[in-house]
């Protein structure tokens, strides 16, 4: 393993363990499942960890099975979440947006 994929394993597995933790402390100390944000967040951090994992299974295993389109998969749900994201922001101020132009 070359000096970039060691930086990039040590990225990806601090930023895991990371997401692992800030899910985990989400699940047990907020009521994300009450709204729209809050699912959306858990489901995010899910699909980044997942990117990691596969980030640094690569580095250290190398090439296996199957791991493009996972890589695949998972960009597909990240494109997703973000189009979420985006649509939830102008819903939540669509109405606002719609004020400053009438006035």
């Amino acid at each position: 393993m070359d000096w970039v994929a060691w930086v990039t394993t040590i990225a990806s597995t601090v930023s895991g363990i990371a997401t692992i933790l800030f899910i985990t402390f989400n699940h047990l100390w907020t009521a994300w499942r009450n709204n729209a944000w809050g699912r959306h967040v858990m489901a995010f951090s899910y699909v980044m960890t997942a990117i990691f994992a596969l980030t640094i299974a690569r580095n250290v295993f190398g090439e296996y099975p199957w791991r493009r389109e996972l890589v695949m998969v998972l960009f597909i749900a990240f494109s997703g979440l973000l189009c979420q994201r985006t649509y939830m922001i102008w819903k939540a101020h669509r109405n606002r947006l719609r004020r400053v132009h009438v006035d």
